[in-house]
């Protein structure tokens, strides 16, 4: 190491006057105390150990201590041989005091710096950091976190922990001389020296580069540190630490409060990590700067509709609207909220206005069909499906969706073709198994529907409807005792599953979007896999008619044809309502 880390005494022993008592103990320690404070750190080691033995073999009250005094006579034995460059007794002192007492910000921090001269920097790291945890403006712990950073080669989290050192002590030259030593490495000369020329005019004494300090350019520092806080950031988002490129962020933004593209940089930082109010504080400081920055008003809407604040969420997806109205990503998500707010005929005319604007997106197309679906059209909600398969014919929620349509309809050979196609591509799907088995069964194709009811069962045990159709198919081969089993088995698992778990009705979770996307994402991309995540718009009963060939319903009740709803001009928005209220 170039030089060593400076290491910390306890500012008071308030809470431990029992030291001053006239015993073994006081004694002991005031000796190691007054050594310790003339730098006869040997001797001192001495008197601090006769002081924890004292602990021991003395039974007066006053030898009693608590673990926090303990802790301290641990932290000056440490710091002794700190002291002495005995660095390995010094670690194991200082892992005892923060063992006795984990909450002392020198006792890590000391701990980091004994890690340091041993060469452990990661551990060094992490002790820093934990002192940190403790002490967030111990101006050591930055610095010192800089320094292990530095060796590393770390140097963005190392520029960032010298930055936030210089906020706590502004007229400390160490972490301004090494912020220059970082410019130095990457060769830019001119910004070192103005490192270096700063370092020595707050703090004159403090050594540093005399033949780049003669070249101080006149730039501009403000120009200079915003470049460099995005540079820094940049390279944490590259190598996935979210984190780090936050804190860079941050650490512009308390130089330069109004700098709109860290604010808004750092606000989708914390939307990805799922920090929601503070995201939507953020956009809203943003916006505050720059009104008509519509992706960060965009932002800010997607921020309410991922923590359900819908009336917010679509007041300002709105104003987008208003904004840029050519833009169908916003009636995507006008239609997706106004879908959550159960305004499914208004979420029709939203998606429909993004088709005419970008009709090549087979995820409108399902979108709308799924809004046509609740809102009563099943026959324009297959059309908008079938054009989404004809865009993208692996885009395999839209087939699902259609194939569940077909067997409501009674469409069974096209209702196959779907669940066949979806099936060869996910073989371990065991809801396309289980409605497949059911077109062949309703299409008198007993064996091939036994053959993947059987397979569902050995999935799902549980599934009582499953039951029911392999039940009533084995019958139906002749199969008369299996299929009586089959019966049997259905009639016990109805009887105890009469109240299923939200999202399991008929003993199966319902079939719906087969999308993952994230709200705050702001679209949806072709799943790889159909697997079923969240509310659907059918579901299973199939015994409502009493025949034991079963049905489909769940479907919101309409005529399935006719349009109610007219097309929109190229920028109409008359059809979207004001602003809603709280109430």
């Amino acid at each position: 190491m170039d030089e060593k880390l400076l290491i910390l005494d306890l500012d008071t022993f308030s809470g431990s006057e029992r030291f001053l008592s006239k015993t073994g103990l006081r004694t002991a320690f005031s000796q190691g105390m007054r050594a310790y404070l003339d730098g006869r750190y040997a001797q001192a080691v001495g008197e601090f150990n006769q002081a924890l033995i004292a602990t021991i073999v003395e039974t007066d009250e006053y030898t009693q201590i608590w673990d926090r005094e303990r802790a301290i006579i641990h932290l000056y034995l440490g710091n002794s041989h700190a002291y002495q460059d005995n660095w390995s007794e010094a670690l194991n002192e200082y892992l005892n005091v923060v063992q006795i007492d984990a909450q002392l910000a020198e006792a890590h921090y000391n701990l980091g710096v004994a890690f340091r001269a041993l060469g452990k920097l990661n551990d060094a790291i992490l002790a820093f950091k934990v002192a940190l945890e403790y002490n967030p403006d111990l101006y050591e712990g930055h610095f010192a976190l800089g320094r292990c950073y530095h060796e590393l080669g770390e140097y963005a989290p190392a520029y960032i922990s010298y930055t936030l050192a210089r906020q706590i002590r502004p007229n400390a030259a160490e972490p301004i001389y090494y912020q220059g030593m970082l410019h130095q490495a990457h060769g830019e000369m001119r910004e070192a020296a103005r490192c270096f020329a700063e370092a020595l005019q707050v703090e004159p004494e403090y050594i540093y580069n005399n033949r780049l300090a003669q070249q101080v350019p006149e730039l501009p520092p403000a120009e200079h540190d915003a470049t460099w806080y995005y540079q820094l950031a940049d390279t944490q988002k590259a190598q996935g630490n979210l984190s780090g490129a936050a804190q860079a962020y941050r650490a512009l933004l308390n130089m330069h409060p109004n700098e709109v593209k860290g604010r808004y940089f750092l606000a989708n930082i914390l939307a990805r990590q799922n920090e929601w109010e503070e995201a939507i504080a953020e956009y809203i400081r943003v916006l505050e700067l720059d009104p008509k920055f519509v992706q960060a008003r965009y932002k800010l809407a997607l921020s309410y509709r991922a923590i359900h604040q819908l009336r917010e969420s679509y007041n300002t997806t709105l104003e987008c609207a208003r904004q840029e109205p050519n833009n169908y990503t916003f009636f995507i998500s006008l239609g997706l909220i106004l879908g959550d707010l159960n305004q499914f005929g208004l979420a029709v005319k939203a998606f429909e206005r993004a088709a005419q604007l970008n009709p090549a997106d087979p995820q409108i197309y399902y979108r709308l069909g799924r809004a046509l679906i609740m809102a009563g059209f099943e026959e324009r909600a297959m059309l908008a499906w079938q054009t989404a398969l004809k865009l993208n014919e692996n885009w395999q929620p839209a087939r699902y969706d259609l194939g569940l349509l077909f067997i409501k309809r009674g469409r069974y050979p096209e209702a196959i073709r779907c669940f066949e196609r979806i099936y060869r591509q996910f073989p371990d799907d065991v809801e396309t198994a289980y409605l497949l088995g059911l077109a062949f069964k309703e299409l008198g194709r007993l064996d091939e529907a036994v053959e993947l009811l059987e397979n569902v069962i050995r999935a799902r045990a549980d599934h009582y409807m499953v039951h029911f159709h392999l039940g009533g198919s084995l019958l139906r081969l002749g199969q008369t005792a299996k299929g009586m089993a089959h019966m049997r088995e259905y009639e016990r698992l109805r009887a105890a599953q009469a109240h299923p778990r939200q999202g399991q009705p008929g003993g199966f979770s319902q079939a719906g979007p087969r999308t993952t996307g994230q709200p705050f994402l702001g679209e949806v991309t072709p799943p790889t896999n159909p697997k079923v995540n969240g509310n659907g718009f059918a579901k299973t009963n199939g015994h409502s008619n009493g025949n034991g060939t079963g049905k489909l319903n769940g479907y919101a009740n309409g005529n399935g044809n006719g349009s109610k709803i007219g097309p929109l001009g190229p920028v109409d928005l008359a059809f979207i309502p004001g602003k809603m209220s709280q109430n």
